[in-house]
């Protein structure tokens, strides 16, 4: 049974997520507006654990502010800080359009259907000591510092404090 949180958002709106989980994938699907004060619903769903693929399936949402980019900003810190794999599921213009101006296009792989998303993430799973795996650990390290470049500029283009380093992690 998935586990679902609900919250309204600003505007009255709903935003509901749902974590559905198949052996080591998870699917977080989000519907509705993400604010300042519906982003809680989108924290607690990726707060819990993180399987080797994820998948945040934001095809549903209709707005994404500054609170919803930054916990999707965290969120991907902390797959590549936990060597997992985040991507996200996009249709909508004005969710793709938020994700490119701040950057997050450049770090985060964005897919167009949930399905995709699944397979192409989970494809690019290597055991660990392969040449694959060792080629990739070396692209992951160089992208580290681009990464950590495009969060910087996203968090300093909304004059936001870093909710992961504020809490000690």
């Amino acid at each position: 049974m998935p586990d679902r949180h609900a919250i309204p958002a600003a505007s009255g709106k709903l935003l509901e997520a749902g974590r559905f989980r198949h052996g080591d994938q998870l699917v977080i699907a989000v519907a509705g507006e993400i604010d300042v004060s519906s982003v809680g619903v989108l924290h607690r769903a990726l707060r819990q654990e993180m399987p080797s693929v994820t998948v945040l399936d934001l095809s549903e949402v209709t707005f994404l502010g500054a609170a919803g980019l930054g916990a999707i900003a965290g969120a991907a810190e902390r797959a590549k800080s936990e060597r997992k794999r985040l991507g996200l599921v996009v249709k909508s213009h004005v969710v793709s359009r938020a994700l490119r101006i701040v950057g997050m296009d450049t770090f985060i792989p964005i897919f167009s259907s949930c399905s995709s998303a699944v397979h192409e993430l989970s494809r690019a799973q290597r055991p660990p000591g392969t040449r694959a795996q060792n080629r990739q650990d070396s692209v992951d390290r160089q992208s580290s510092s681009s990464i950590d470049a495009a969060m910087k500029r996203f968090l300093a283009a909304y004059a936001m404090e870093d909710p992961w380093q504020s809490k000690g992690r």
